[in-house]
């Protein structure tokens, strides 16, 4: 079934008439469980009462918070795919995160702990934030860790081959790569023994055809930004004005997401270094008993940091070393064969750096 109008009601009727609708057209292939006939009639009667109340009442909306928690929480295969086509599309695959669906996640996991755990809202929102702590750097992992983890090593990734496109795409840039281009030109008219000599401003020029900025990095810049906005909107508001930003049937108007300048890094023009002046600072501890327990809660969290850690620096190196292969095939008929062994043991070294971070 395809996906509903995103100003398109979800209500349990609605749901019940196309699951009725497919058992009708494919009968031999999908049959609705009784069990299931059930739980919609007693649905469908709950939300027409809520209905009779509010006409824009969805106990689907209601039961969102819950669904959130238990996608980000349940490490099953079934719900780590389910959480996977939320945030990636109907494959599942490899593609852009949707950053909105993302957020709206995070806000009802937020909002179902710290109405669950804590009658104080305030009390709620730490205990909320805590798990989220301990959901983001556990020690086993989980596929929402490992979403943040991609999408920050991709973010590092595109940063840096944005960065260094800003440094060679400058006058002086500019400049130094030619007089490297002339000293390898130069290096090409002399006796093998003494090429050796010039050797890295061949390799610096024909290196440099790898690192060049490519559409996934650009992507990967434009959700980093998207994350950003959320993030300075968290700041900035607390979870009621969030909540009422997001609804189940309606995705929302996707902010719009300043594209990134030539060689920039995708935040309005600036690094992430400058934007984080910008952000609001934290609270600090006020007394002895706040240090104590936050000392507590860091040597909790310093098992998870650290296994956390590892794994992001596996995940960067995977990505580095993948990168780096795939340019290589598409560039290796323009390199010079030093240039070429110098980088497959580039690569080599990172494979092998990966393979001691699993040990």
């Amino acid at each position: 079934a395809g996906e509903l109008d995103s100003q398109e009601r979800v209500g349990v009727a609605s749901l019940a008439s196309k699951m009725e609708e497919m058992q009708d057209n494919d009968s031999n292939y999908f049959q609705i469980p009784p069990w299931m006939a059930y739980i919609l009639r007693t649905f469908s009667v709950l939300e027409g009462i809520g209905l009779n109340q509010d006409e824009d009442y969805s106990i689907a909306q209601e039961c969102y918070p819950y669904l959130a928690r238990r996608l980000f929480t349940d490490n099953s295969p079934r719900a780590q795919e389910a959480l996977r086509q939320m945030l990636y599309g109907v494959n599942g695959g490899p593609g852009q995160l949707n950053v909105d669906r993302l957020e709206e996640l995070a806000t009802g996991f937020q909002s179902y702990t710290a109405t669950s755990q804590s009658v104080d809202r305030t009390q709620g929102l730490d205990k909320a934030a805590a798990q989220a702590a301990e959901l983001i750097l556990s020690s086993e992992g989980n596929f929402i860790q490992q979403v943040l983890l991609e999408e920050l090593a991709a973010l590092l990734d595109a940063s840096s081959r944005s960065f260094l496109g800003q440094v060679t795409g400058n006058p002086v840039g500019q400049f130094a790569i030619q007089a490297l281009k002339q000293q390898r030109d130069f290096a090409k008219q002399l006796p093998a023994p003494l090429r050796l000599a010039f050797l890295p401003a061949e390799l610096a020029i024909d290196t440099l055809e790898l690192f060049k900025v490519e559409q996934e990095d650009s992507d990967a810049l434009a959700v980093a930004s998207k994350i950003w906005d959320i993030l300075q909107r968290g700041g900035k508001s607390d979870i009621d004005d969030l909540a009422a930003e997001i609804s189940l049937d309606s995705a929302g108007a996707v902010p719009s997401t300043p594209t990134p300048a030539a060689g920039g890094f995708g935040f309005g023009g600036s690094s992430p270094f400058e934007q984080l002046q910008k952000f609001p600072q934290l609270q600090l501890p006020r007394d002895q008993a706040e240090v104590t327990q936050l000392v507590e809660r860091l040597q909790q969290l310093q098992p998870g940091l650290a296994a956390t850690s590892a794994r992001f620096l596996s995940i960067l190196l995977q990505r580095t070393a993948s990168r780096l292969e795939e340019s290589l095939d598409a560039h290796s008929m323009q390199m010079s064969g030093n240039s070429l062994g110098f980088s497959e043991r580039v690569i080599g070294a990172l494979d092998s750096l990966d393979l001691a971070l699993a040990d």
